[in-house]
């Protein structure tokens, strides 16, 4: 049994059965592709095939790096909102041990006159 056992390269083709193997890895110059097996429950697979039979991608394995790839760019906007609130949170925390704060139920009090008074407004 070769090292390639198990291996596909895509439309359900086992890798040694491609007359040349190293084809689909030039469709991504530049970088390494490493295969390997992932397993799916099969809603995931349905899922996995609706999109490639729309056309819009050619192989199972480009829906893969499509959703991973979105994945990394979701994970990467929660970081840097989870980064953002941090440094509000520490301006916030050095504003009141500088004294600079306000009081909280000043502050709700006079949110809720406001909303009294918008809601008086639009329901005139």
């Amino acid at each position: 049994m070769g090292a390639r056992q198990g291996l596909s390269a895509g439309a359900g083709r086992p890798l040694d059965r491609v007359r040349n193997p190293a084809m689909f890895v030039r469709h991504n110059p530049g970088y390494r592709v490493i295969v390997m097996n992932v397993s799916l429950p099969p809603e995931f697979e349905q899922l996995v095939q609706r999109q490639v039979q729309t056309g819009r991608y050619l192989s199972a394995s480009d829906v893969v790096r499509e959703a991973l790839r979105q994945m990394e760019e979701r994970d990467q906007a929660w970081a840097f909102q989870a980064d953002d609130i941090r440094e509000k949170i520490a301006a916030g925390m050095a504003s009141l041990r500088a004294g600079d704060g306000a009081d909280g139920e000043a502050f709700f009090d006079v949110m809720d006159s406001e909303l009294a008074e918008l809601e008086g407004h639009t329901s005139a």
